[in-house]
């Protein structure tokens, strides 16, 4: 591990010292959290994260860019008291996020990046994380750019091509008087079903969204309409057809600012939650919907053990927000959220600027009246995060 450290280390260093242009970002985050689990058990740790990037500019249109996070295994952060975040441990893994180049192509005025990378489609909907693969950005007008990719979601035995999952990403965005575009997804994945079947599943998200501003409202819409395929229980020497399955939804975000007050409203439907779950449970989702146990909070992500939870065959979800801004370091915030045979939450806390767009820590709790149907067991949510951005 200390090998390894020290050759990204020196990689880093050496790279910093040949490139023209060199740029660092970072954030260094800690959170507690007190908590009850699916068995209404009460908990509760903490735990931190540092992330460390470095963007260069090699040469005129070649850039490199290199990410790592320090976590701890099986984590996607050191916790305290864990391996890694004991006392006198120092077994933590540098876990490479991003490792990328981007050549710009002047013939065709584009630009080709290669490696590990960033794909966040609108609302986060279906991926928001990195990915191993190739993308290509390119103008198709003054207005509309466009981002086309193949990625290699999952490598099995190598050789074996009937393990593997991969596809391609698709995003083509108007910005104009207002902003509308395309986020879509078409993946396949060859797996063993029996000696004489090795199908391929596929799966296609199609997302079209649009952002348009009536000042003081801004309302963000995004259409959903996936397709996939589904295999009964696999046999040993059995043959198999598969049966396509299909999601249509909306997810609809209106915002709105008055002074120092600015609320908001989330609403999703969705008509097949079960195949919403299947064309996106090998992806990354992180739609945010201002809900800490019914969704991935803000202040802190790993808490919403019931995102996107319902008993019902569609999901219908809506959330009303609010933030008011009480002095230029404090602002208070507070949602209540309802999801059809999913239940309720109710969550407010405080973000407190320590040092302004550089250090700042924020307190929240939430309680959540749990569906019967879904578990007898309300939830409850109480933390504090501390985060520097740089």
């Amino acid at each position: 591990m200390k090998k390894t450290t020290l050759i990204i280390t020196l990689a880093l260093f050496a790279l910093s010292l040949v490139a023209v242009e060199f740029e660092w970002d970072g954030e260094f985050r800690a959170r507690a959290a007190m908590y009850n689990d699916y068995w209404g058990d009460p908990g509760g740790h903490v735990d931190n994260r540092l992330q460390l990037g470095i963007t260069s500019e090699i040469t005129r249109g070649l850039n490199l860019r290199a990410s790592v996070d320090m976590v701890g295994p099986g984590y996607d952060n050191v916790v305290w008291g864990e391996t890694g975040g004991a006392i006198g441990d120092s077994y933590v893994l540098l876990q490479v996020k991003e490792a990328w180049i981007d050549y710009r192509i002047e013939q065709i005025k584009s630009n080709v990046r290669l490696g590990q990378q960033t794909w966040v489609d609108h609302r986060g909907l279906v991926l928001d994380d990195t990915f191993s693969g190739i993308t290509l950005k390119t103008d198709l007008a003054p207005d509309v750019k466009a981002t086309f990719g193949y990625g290699k979601y999952e490598e099995g035995f190598f050789t074996d091509r009937y393990d593997d999952m991969q596809g391609f990403l698709v995003n083509v965005e108007y910005e104009g008087s207002m902003t509308a575009g395309l986020d879509a997804y078409l993946t396949w994945n060859r797996f063993w079903y029996s000696y004489n079947d090795k199908p391929i599943a596929k799966n296609f998200s199609f997302l079209p969204y649009f952002v348009y501003d009536l000042e003081p409202i801004t309302i963000d819409g995004v259409i959903i309409a996936q397709m996939v395929d589904t295999y009964p229980s696999s046999g040993v020497y059995s043959k198999v057809k598969s049966e396509l399955k299909s999601n249509f939804g909306v997810a609809l975000n209106a915002k709105t600012k008055m002074d120092q007050f600015t609320a908001g409203i989330d609403l999703v439907f969705m008509n097949d939650i079960f195949t919403y779950w299947m064309a996106t449970k090998d992806f990354s989702r992180y739609y945010q919907n201002g809900l800490y146990i019914f969704g991935p909070g803000e202040h802190n992500d790993d808490l919403g053990m019931w995102a996107f939870g319902t008993d019902a065959e569609s999901y219908l979800g809506a959330t009303l927000s609010g933030k008011y801004q009480m002095t230029e370091k404090l602002t208070p915030f507070g949602a209540f959220g309802f999801i059809n045979k999913g239940g309720m939450e109710l969550n407010g806390g405080l973000e407190y600027q320590i040092i302004p767009e550089l250090l700042n820590i924020a307190a929240f709790g939430a309680y959540g009246i749990v569906d019967k149907d879904l578990n007898n067991k309300n939830a409850y949510a109480f933390g504090t995060t501390l985060k520097v951005e740089f």
